[in-house]
């Protein structure tokens, strides 16, 4: 669920990229991207906690590949990278 969502927000196209992303991160840790003991620590870090970058987990992975994996788990609307340009440069 994607922070804005989460904080009953409107909610902006992107959000769908947001959970794909998440589903990637996942993919690629072999474990949960947001982790927590109950429902409110879980969402608690969705809205407030920006994960590492994933250069830690992928050494090979080019800065172009970084920002938009990044961008596409901001937490601050103004910083997302839209979801058009997105697929413009995969």
């Amino acid at each position: 669920m994607a922070p804005e969502q989460v904080k009953r927000e409107h909610v902006r196209p992107g959000a769908d990229i947001w959970a794909l992303d998440v589903l990637f991160w996942e993919v690629i840790k072999g474990q949960r991207l947001f982790q927590g003991e109950n429902e409110a620590s879980l969402i608690y870090q969705i809205v407030h906690q920006q994960p590492a970058t994933i250069q830690q987990f992928v050494p090979g992975i080019s800065p172009g590949q970084i920002r938009i994996i990044d961008r596409s788990l901001e937490k601050n609307l103004k910083n997302v990278i839209q979801p058009f340009r997105i697929f413009c440069v995969i």
